[in-house]
């Protein structure tokens, strides 16, 4: 099972703003964890650190509306929306998972934690140019605000369509911990 930990956030807006064209729909998620291949035994061990994660934290506010890009502006290949508001709750909550991990076996990521979600990854001339002019304007139109108020370990299937995600569980945010 490819498995990853997440929380929700509402849909982006189109990366062509009046755009009718199909293109394929970014994640609705920020990763919290991506834990890649895990044996299906493993997932008692997942919900107890889930679990041991979440505790005590309460729901907390985000607003995503910051534009970056990996490697960088300059040269991108993926353009992503970062919280501007709520990076702090998700800083705790990625170390407090990461600490719930370790307790199960898994090792820390050696990435450091960078709450975004993928807004486009950039394969041909039309999306450089479309990067270029999202990139100069250093923001979304309008943030996007929600409240985190729940953790969740979501399986990812990979196919010629794209990913398929599926949530496994659920882990509200101020849940007792299930030692």
């Amino acid at each position: 099972m490819r498995l990853f930990f997440a929380v929700d956030i509402p849909p982006l807006p189109p990366w062509e703003p009046g755009s009718r064209r199909a293109t394929s729909a970014p994640p609705e998620h920020i990763t919290v964890r991506f834990l890649g291949d895990m044996p299906a035994e493993r997932c008692a061990d997942l919900d107890r650190a889930g679990s041991e994660a979440v505790a005590g934290l309460r729901p907390f506010p985000i607003e995503l509306a910051s534009i970056g890009a990996f490697p960088s502006a300059r040269s991108p290949r993926i353009v992503y929306v970062a919280p501007n508001l709520g990076t702090a709750d998700l800083e705790v909550l990625a170390a407090r998972l990461t600490e719930a991990l370790a307790r199960i076996g898994i090792p820390p990521d050696p990435r450091p934690f960078a709450a975004h979600v993928t807004w486009r990854r950039i394969r041909s001339a039309r999306d450089q140019s479309v990067a270029r002019v999202r990139l100069a304007e250093g923001a979304l139109g309008h943030p996007i605000a929600t409240v985190v108020r729940a953790l969740l370990l979501k399986e990812s299937e990979l196919s010629s369509a794209g990913a398929v995600h599926r949530v496994i569980a659920e882990f509200p945010l101020g849940a007792a911990s299930n030692p």
